[in-house]
């Protein structure tokens, strides 16, 4: 149940990959810029928004600087605080 990148059941990808069409459609502001907007900071590196070096890799690999991944990408990739979902 947790909500995450790479936790996605087969009947809703077709969903994941239409919410990030909207998104970028309406042209939702990145990941960083929504983290400054709320007083969080900016990350600098990929391993800030997610320990896990498989998941910080593959969005080095896909994104190329922090300051282009997208904002839900962000949101389901960065560590859970305890007690999240």
């Amino acid at each position: 149940g947790l909500i995450s990148l790479r936790n996605t059941p087969d009947f809703l990808i077709e969903a994941d990959l239409a919410a990030m069409d909207k998104s970028r459609g309406w042209r939702i502001r990145s990941y960083n810029d929504y983290r400054e907007l709320y007083s969080l900071g900016r990350v600098k590196t990929f391993a800030e928004i997610s320990s896990n070096p498989t998941i910080s890799t593959a969005l080095k690999d896909l994104y190329g600087s922090v300051d282009d991944v997208e904002f839900l990408v962000g949101l389901l990739a960065e560590d859970r605080i305890a007690g999240s979902p």
